[in-house]
Parts: C-alpha cells; sequence; structure tokens
C-alpha cells in the first residue's frame, strides 16, 4: 500500500535489506559525487580518483543490477581467432 504525497506514491517503510537496497539504488548518483569529493579531499589526483569510484560504482551498479555485465568471456577468442 503507498502513501499519496504530492505527484507521486511514496513507498511504505518495509524494513529490511530490501528498502536499503531501494535506498542505494535511488540515491546512487549523490552518493557516487559525495565519494568522489571524499577521494578528492583526501588529497588523491583527479584522474586516479575518478578511475576508482568509476570502477567501484560500476561493480556496485552491476551487483544491484543497475547495469549489464559485458560479455567480456568472448573477446579474447575473437582476437585469438582472427589473428591466426
Amino acid at each position: 500500500m503507498a502513501v499519496l504525497t504530492g505527484d507521486r506514491p511514496m513507498p511504505e517503510f518495509r524494513g529490511g535489506t530490501d528498502t536499503a537496497f531501494e535506498l542505494v539504488i535511488a540515491y546512487m548518483a549523490p552518493i557516487m559525487f559525495t565519494a568522489l569529493m571524499v577521494f578528492l579531499l583526501i588529497g588523491y589526483p583527479v584522474a586516479f580518483s575518478l578511475a576508482a569510484v568509476g570502477m567501484v560504482f560500476g561493480l556496485i551498479g552491476i551487483e544491484l543490477g543497475l547495469l549489464r555485465s559485458p560479455p567480456t568471456c568472448c573477446k579474447p577468442c575473437r582476437i585469438a581467432c582472427s589473428a591466426s
């Protein structure tokens, strides 16, 4: 049952781990920006900070189902087969 607030229905609090995953999915961009700012304020170079945050949040996105994992298992075969 959803409670209406304005135009959008707001989900009720159910508790448990599903709510935590929904919050992480909903606030992925602000969490990513905050993590980048923390890395930069610690003193890491911009390129390394962007790479680290991108890779970490890319893996998190794949695990949460927000991103699809690219089929990298086929690429070595294509490269090896085309070379011979």
